[in-house]
């Protein structure tokens, strides 16, 4: 798989477990941001990191598409310990996540990707 990552070296690349977690990444993902990195979990890197906001352009109106991702990507498996951890971390550090969890489903629409929804040229 990081063979494969490494080939795309004019896309940042990043592959993502159910849980929001960075399984692998391509070197250009990595600078692009730390939270791309193998290890990361990009829910907490959007939710609890201060610099996302700065990093993500419009990130009030993308959080709640962070939401519902965290949702579609665990599936089913609402009572797995792995997620029901990463969610109480997160309810407890974000009382943006703290907000969004119970009133965010996993058939939320995302955003259509474009300039706003993307990271911002800022970092």
């Amino acid at each position: 798989m990081k063979t494969l990552l490494d080939a795309w070296s004019q896309t940042p690349a990043f592959v993502l477990g159910r849980r929001m977690d960075v399984l692998a990444n391509n070197a250009l993902a990595g600078a692009l941001h730390g939270g791309f990195t193998q290890g990361s979990n990009l829910s907490r890197v959007f939710f609890l990191d201060p610099a996302a906001p700065e990093f993500y352009a419009d990130w009030d109106r993308v959080a709640p598409n962070a939401v519902a991702a965290l949702r579609a990507t665990a599936g089913a498996d609402l009572e797995d310990p792995r997620l029901i951890e990463l969610v109480g971390e997160l309810s407890l550090k974000s009382e943006e996540f703290r907000r969004l969890w119970p009133a965010t489903t996993s058939t939320t629409r995302p955003a259509a990707p474009n300039a706003s929804t993307t990271p911002s040229s800022a970092s």
